[in-house]
C-alpha cells in the first residue's frame, strides 16, 4: 500500500547576499523553533536581496531579487523597494527566516499582515541602538515575529532594547568556542612555531 508523501514545509529564507552556508543554518533555526524532527519535510526557498558574493565566492544560483548593489538603490523610496521584494516572493511559505533587522523590516512590509510572521536572526549587539529602528521593530515585528540571538550577549542586548524574553530564541554560533579556547596557543609560542621573528618591543 502506497503512503502519501508528507506535505513539505516551505521555508522562505532571506539574506542580503548569497552565502552557500545559509541552507544549513535554516535547519538549525527550525530546530530552535521545535520543528527539527520534521527536517525531511523542509523545502528551502532562498531569497537574496542583492547581488554580490557576500564573501562566499561566486554568484548566487537562484533567488536573486533586486539585481543591484545597495549603493545602486540610494535615493529609491522605501515603497519602491518593498514592491520589488514583493514581486520576487514565492506564492506561499510556512516559515520565514530573515537575516538582519533591516531586511526583516523590508520583508515584513512586502509580505503584508497575513504572511508577516517569521524569525529574525540577530548577528550582533546594538542592532536596535537607533531610536527610529527600535520603534519600528517594537511596533511591527515584536507582536508576531521571534528573534534568534547568536550569543548570550546578543540576547541581553535585545532584552535591554525592549524585546520580550519570550520572543527570543537562543541560536549560538556553530563554532565550538570552548573547544577553540582549549586549543588556543599563546601568541609568542605561535610565533616560535611558525618561525617568525619575535615581536618588536
Amino acid at each position: 500500500m502506497q503512503t502519501d508523501s508528507p506535505t513539505p514545509i516551505r521555508v522562505l529564507h532571506v539574506s542580503f547576499y548569497w552565502d552557500p552556508g545559509l541552507n544549513n543554518i535554516a535547519w538549525r533555526m527550525l530546530e530552535a523553533l521545535g520543528q527539527g524532527e520534521e527536517a525531511g519535510r523542509f523545502q528551502n526557498l532562498p531569497l537574496y536581496l542583492f547581488r554580490g558574493d557576500g564573501g562566499a565566492g561566486g554568484a548566487p544560483p537562484d533567488g536573486l531579487c533586486l539585481d543591484a548593489e545597495p549603493r545602486d538603490l540610494r535615493g529609491l523610496r522605501q515603497g519602491a523597494l518593498v514592491r520589488r521584494v514583493r514581486a520576487a516572493l514565492p506564492d506561499s511559505q510556512d516559515v520565514t527566516v530573515v537575516h538582519r533587522m533591516r531586511a526583516a523590516l523590508l520583508v515584513e512590509r512586502a509580505l503584508g499582515k497575513d504572511r508577516g510572521a517569521g524569525l529574525v536572526v540577530v548577528h550582533g549587539r546594538n542592532t536596535l541602538r537607533g531610536r527610529r529602528r527600535r520603534g519600528q521593530v517594537l511596533k511591527r515585528l515584536v507582536p508576531h515575529w521571534h528573534f534568534a540571538a547568536i550569543s548570550g550577549a546578543v540576547r541581553e542586548d535585545l532584552e535591554m532594547r525592549g524585546i520580550p524574553p519570550e520572543r527570543i530564541l537562543d541560536l549560538p554560533n556553530a563554532l565550538d568556542v570552548a573547544g577553540v579556547r582549549e586549543r588556543q596557543v599563546d601568541r609568542e609560542a605561535a610565533r616560535v612555531a611558525l618561525e617568525l621573528p619575535p615581536k618588536p618591543s
